[in-house]
Formats: structure tokens, C-alpha cells, sequence
């Protein structure tokens, strides 16, 4: 069953990499009634050179990499969108959820990527919208000044420009310094 799942896995995903492998895992098990199945794995090696397909991992990296750039977008301009209604009503704890939400997906989605610059950002913001949530801090008009200045630093990451990200985290530690609220 597992044979027959790996093999029409790779002839679904129309993929010659998945059922190459497919077939070359099974070959590799040495099942006594597969024994002919090497001639299936060099006889696709050579349709695959035939046809000079590109390998699937280069053109899926390069829509991958379209795809995230166009998702991080978006998710950039839903957060600055939050920053607007957050500006006129900081104690708006529903857009204050999202802000950090929001941050989250942008950071997982930057590590998976492979974009520590972007999650470099993402990480300390979001952790200050959780303290902001979470009512450890007070949330001040100097919150959306850096939310503001922390978007505008990703925008340009994300545009791939230099940016001094140790600048804004330090403005994160300076705020979460400030305006921590005592415990009693």
C-alpha cells in the first residue's frame, strides 16, 4: 500500500523528483517482486533529460519566493492598518491581538523562508504587542511611533535595503523598560 501510495503521490504531483524517488525508494527495499524497477528509475532519468524538464525544486523556489514576498506584503499593510486604529484607540485590545498575531505569522513565515532580517524585527514587536495584550505594559502613543518606524524597517528588508534593526529593538527594550506596569 505504501508503494502504490509513494508512486501515485509522484504521478498526482505530476513530479518527476517524487516519483523518482518513489520509485527509487522502493527499488532501494529490495522487494524481491521489484527487482526489474531499477529499468523504470533509468529509463525516467532519461525522459526527464528528454524532455528537459526543470527540476521542480528550482522553479518552486523561485514562486516560493514570489509567494512570500507578495504574503508579507500583505500582512504589512493589514499591520499597518491595525497601527491606524490602534493610533486612535489604544485600548482597542481586538486590533491589539491581531498586531501581534499578525507579527507571528510574519516571523514564522520569514524563518521558514529563510529571512532572519525580517524575523530579527518581527520577534521583539511581537513580544511587545504580547506584553501590551497580556497588560504587563502600558500601551502609550510612543507604541504606535514604533510600530510605525518597526514596519517602515521590514518594508525595507523586505526590499532587501540595509537596515539598523539593533536601532528598533533597542527602542523596543526601552519602551518594555518604561512603561512596565508594577506588580502587586
Amino acid at each position: 500500500k505504501q508503494i502504490h501510495h509513494d508512486l501515485s503521490r509522484g504521478i498526482q504531483e505530476l513530479s518527476f523528483e517524487n516519483l523518482h524517488d518513489a520509485l527509487e525508494n522502493i527499488f532501494k527495499k529490495g522487494e524481491p517482486e521489484r527487482e526489474g524497477i531499477k529499468e523504470y528509475i533509468v529509463d525516467f532519468e532519461a525522459l526527464e533529460k528528454e524532455l528537459e524538464v526543470p527540476l521542480a525544486e528550482e522553479s518552486t523556489e523561485e514562486e516560493l519566493k514570489s509567494a512570500f514576498q507578495t504574503e508579507i506584503s500583505k500582512h504589512l499593510a493589514e499591520l499597518e492598518q491595525t497601527i491606524k486604529i490602534l493610533s486612535g484607540d489604544l485600548e482597542n485590545d481586538a486590533e491589539l491581538l491581531k498586531f501581534g498575531n499578525t507579527l507571528h505569522t510574519v516571523k514564522v513565515s520569514a524563518l521558514m523562508m529563510n529571512h532572519p532580517e525580517i524575523a530579527e524585527l518581527a520577534g521583539p514587536l511581537e513580544n511587545l504587542s504580547e506584553l501590551l495584550s497580556e497588560k504587563r505594559l502600558l500601551i502609550q502613543k510612543p507604541f504606535i511611533t514604533l510600530g510605525k518606524k518597526a514596519l517602515k524597517a521590514l518594508r525595507k528588508v523586505l526590499e532587501n535595503k540595509k537596515v539598523d534593526s539593533m536601532k528598533i529593538i533597542e527602542s523596543i527594550n526601552d519602551y518594555i523598560v518604561k512603561y512596565q506596569v508594577e506588580e502587586k
